[in-house]
């Protein structure tokens, strides 16, 4: 992965990053994205580093002066290109594994992950350096844009891009021509359930016929905890951070996207406090509670219930075996609840904390 870093403008950080490719024998871009002052960068590079040769390249040259720029910097003739965005797609230069963006803060973020790709194509480490103005002259969207360029470094983690862009940007009108939206309202997880609901209800009235309810789908069931669900503020300081996560994470599925995001929440803003261990067993509880049909479950103190959607409710041989038997052979202590419009049963947590009743909990419900 390309190590990226974010700094303000810096002479001697300046110097020091491009000292070190040119002393392992590697080359340098530059980019600065207006052709106005391209020149005056190349001075200023050319007093930093005055043993380092140094070319400019933009796209109002001439084709012919372009192409012979390149191919010199492509063998070596050149150690720093300077350049505008041209250098954005089609590039491999192995050779090149230093990459300073000026003003990093006024591209977008596929154009930053594309800038990024220019490096790092051989066995050497690359680096990314994306120079601001300083962090409290920039605005609030760039500052998103740096904070997941910085987060995606891993490899093959465009598609994480991708996602992240439109959270911050907003997805477009899907029938329209706009190119913009207000998807961070609502978070692109829930967008996405939203217009799953809506083509599926055109479609029931299109065929004037309801779905059959296929008894192995998931259920959504209701969850009714005695301690919070929550990612504490010092961990994830920014709101709209924090109804991100919570968007994310309420949409999965599966235990072992719920594991990832863990992984992926480690990494940004490390380990996990006791309060987002709770969010994360409890949201473990509810997948696992879907994959049996459940309707409600309910954690209280010592006790767990589960209640029961309408699609099992008249399996008969579901509650007077299947439960019993797989209960039994955890030796749990079980109590039915025979609502009539809702049965359910009662089961006996052990553990002296909270943790440890929930891990017994999850595994009631595995066995289940």
């Amino acid at each position: 992965p390309v190590i990226t870093e974010v700094h303000e403008w810096d002479d001697d950080l300046l110097v020091q990053v491009i000292r070190r490719e040119l002393d392992r024998g590697g080359q340098v871009y530059f980019v600065h994205n207006r052709v106005q002052t391209i020149d005056s960068i190349k001075s200023i590079l050319s007093e930093l580093v005055p043993d380092a040769r140094i070319a400019v390249g933009h796209g109002q040259l001439p084709e012919k002066q372009l192409e012979k720029i390149m191919m010199d910097f492509i063998h070596r003739k050149y150690d720093i290109l300077v350049s505008t965005m041209i250098i954005e797609n089609g590039l491999d230069i192995p050779n090149v594994n230093t990459i300073i963006i000026d003003h990093a803060d006024r591209f977008g973020l596929a154009q930053l992950y594309q800038l990024r790709g220019r490096v790092g194509r051989s066995d050497q480490q690359a680096y990314a350096y994306l120079l601001i103005p300083g962090i409290t002259r920039i605005t609030e969207l760039a500052r998103k844009r740096l904070r997941a360029i910085q987060d995606f470094t891993d490899l093959g983690s465009g598609f994480k891009v991708a996602l992240r862009d439109m959270e911050i940007r907003g997805v477009g009108n899907i029938l329209g021509k706009q190119q913009s939206g207000n998807i961070q309202a609502v978070g692109f997880d829930l967008y996405c359930r939203l217009m799953e609901e809506a083509v599926h209800q055109i479609r029931e009235k299109s065929t004037g016929e309801m779905p059959e309810i296929q008894l192995e789908r998931r259920t959504d069931p209701k969850i009714d905890f005695d301690f919070d669900l929550m990612l504490p503020a010092d961990y994830v300081s920014e709101i709209k951070e924090r109804v991100t996560i919570y968007h994310r994470l309420v949409n999965l599925t599966d235990i072992e996207s719920i594991g990832n995001l863990k992984s992926e929440l480690r990494d940004r803003f490390g380990p996990l406090p006791e309060q987002a261990k709770f969010l994360f067993e409890g949201i473990e509880l509810k997948v696992l509670a879907g994959r049996i049909f459940a309707d409600r479950l309910i954690l209280k103190k010592q006790k767990l219930r589960i209640f029961f959607s309408p699609e099992i409710q008249n399996n008969e041989s579901f509650f007077s075996e299947t439960i019993p038997g797989l209960l039994n052979q955890g030796r749990e202590k079980v109590r039915f609840i025979n609502k009539p419009d809702m049965p359910g049963v009662e089961i006996r947590l052990e553990g002296e904390s909270l943790l440890e009743r929930l891990g017994y909990a999850k595994k009631v419900l595995h066995n289940l």
